[in-house]
């Protein structure tokens, strides 16, 4: 908000922010964002940052309806926000032993990612990319495409979200 930068938002998002920040008077400053936003359509898009690029794959529904995985082309780092993330306190800044990580990411996932069809989506999506680590905005990384696999491997066959949901949820409470 103290700055010109651009913001970058998903699409669905885009009439909200506007809003929520445009016109309010910080340190006497009026500020404005709406002339500066960027609406991300939903299939994504590729970004430019200087001389670099950074796209901007749909990751929907796999926590958050407006939801975007980013991939550095270059590096080939895929930046896979809750996607891959996990509750615990890690030892390490990659994953070591995958069959127990999946211990420390299934709770969350079965919770916060809405159907296993958006994740097969997504997983279809990012196999067609070169990505040699996987960095979700929790927990440890996925280091080596062996490990990245492991991941997508897991992730496209786990039943989360609504996969999950029962009746027995929906009643109201004694």
């Amino acid at each position: 908000m103290h700055t010109q930068a651009q913001v970058v938002i998903p699409s669905v998002w885009a009439r909200f922010l506007p809003h929520l920040v445009s016109g309010i008077i910080t340190d006497h400053l009026s500020v404005q964002v709406s002339d500066r936003l960027i609406a991300l359509p939903d299939q994504g898009g590729r970004l430019s940052l200087s001389d670099c690029e950074i796209i901007a794959l749909p990751a929907h529904f796999l926590h958050s309806v407006g939801n975007f995985s980013f991939y550095d082309p270059h590096a080939r780092i895929l930046f896979s926000g809750d996607i891959g993330s996990s509750t615990d306190n890690p030892t390490s800044m990659f994953v070591q032993d995958f069959e127990a990580h999946t211990t420390a990411m299934t709770p969350f996932h079965q919770r916060y990612m809405c159907s296993n069809q958006a994740a097969r989506h997504w997983v279809a999506l990012v196999r067609q990319l070169d990505v040699t680590m996987m960095i979700p905005q929790h927990g440890p990384g996925f280091s080596g495409p062996a490990m990245v696999e492991n991941f997508l491997s897991w992730f496209e066959q786990l039943p989360v979200g609504l996969d999950l949901i029962d009746a027995h949820l929906y009643q109201v409470p004694v």
